[in-house]
């Protein structure tokens, strides 16, 4: 008789996107190789996913995306906070970037771009927004003082090869999510942006 031990891996550190991070505590984005980037970059709102995060120091993320935006469940429990994974193309060379988080001033800053996505003529004709982080503004909380990036909507490009749709996320149904729904403080007061993510 033979162990169960699990199902083999599937996925290799080649399968994964480098990230870009948002640090809220310095208002700086960052890489692996760059830790003061001046974001200018397409970014593919088209495919964004929403849902629910919660970061944990030593554990992987936890992500449960949406069905789809706009289409969110309820919270799964304790910890979780609604965030977004996105895909960012920059043209100078730093290629494509996986930006996910749940840091409240860069949740809202995202908001504020699709909202003019959502309506824009050039999202008809296939076009990507090309965003600019033209500043921050900066708030006293208990966690001290955190900075809040502002986006526009500098331009709008065709579609770069690299930027292709990716495959379709697999969304957590209710079904699946704890049966008990915790009361979840706001994300400005659970801000951790010490996470890589």
């Amino acid at each position: 008789m033979g162990i169960d031990l699990g199902p083999r891996r599937t996925t290799t550190l080649n399968d994964f996107l480098p990230y870009l991070r948002y640090n809220a505590t310095s208002g700086t984005f960052s890489d692996k190789d760059d830790q003061n980037i001046d974001f200018r970059a397409l970014v593919d709102l088209e495919n964004i996913l929403t849902g629910w995060a919660k970061y944990e120091r030593g554990s992987p993320p936890d992500l449960r995306w949406d069905p789809g935006v706009g289409k969110a469940p309820p919270s799964p429990g304790k910890g979780f906070r609604r965030g977004f994974q996105i895909r960012v193309f920059f043209s100078d060379g730093r290629g494509l970037r996986e930006l996910t988080s749940s840091s409240s001033g860069l949740c809202h800053a995202i908001v504020d771009i699709y909202n003019q996505f959502e309506v824009a003529p050039e999202r008809t004709r296939g076009l990507v927004p090309e965003v600019m982080c033209v500043g921050t503004t900066s708030a006293e909380t208990p966690f001290g003082r955190l900075y809040d990036p502002t986006l526009s909507i500098i331009g709008w490009q065709p579609r770069p090869r690299d930027l292709a749709p990716p495959p379709p996320a697999t969304p957590v149904s209710s079904a699946s999510a704890p049966t008990t729904t915790a009361v979840v403080p706001s994300a400005r007061d659970a801000l951790d942006d010490e996470i890589p993510f």
